[in-house]
């Protein structure tokens, strides 16, 4: 038989294929088409996510498109948090990710 190698991600090991990294962008629909459009996404808001015990998994800061990723528990339910809008809800962490349609509403130039 012929062997094939499968080569290791840079790190040197295995991913761990127990987490994902899942996407995220929070927006605010300007236009109200219910959809991201370029210009909507929030920056530099973050983001927590935190397990079933209430424990931080991990955080995310979103980027100049309102974007973000975060390495969390591969389809486990996780609380999603954003401080500066005290909101929170309940997703599914998955490689799907996660989109956060704010109405139109508005948000300083600069988020603290």
């Amino acid at each position: 038989p012929t062997e094939v190698p499968i080569p290791l991600p840079q790190t040197g090991h295995a991913p761990d294929v127990a987490m994902v990294a899942m996407p995220l962008q929070v927006y605010v629909d300007g236009n109200g088409n219910s959809r991201f459009d370029k210009g909507e996404g929030v920056h530099g808001l973050q983001v927590i996510f935190r397990g079933a015990n209430g424990s931080q998994l991990n955080s995310a800061t979103t980027g100049t498109q309102g974007a973000g990723s975060a390495l969390l528990p591969r389809n486990n339910r996780v609380t999603v948090y954003i401080p500066y809008l005290r909101w929170s809800g309940t997703v599914t962490a998955t490689a799907n990710g996660l989109l956060v349609r704010l109405p139109r509403v508005a948000l300083p130039a600069r988020i603290p």
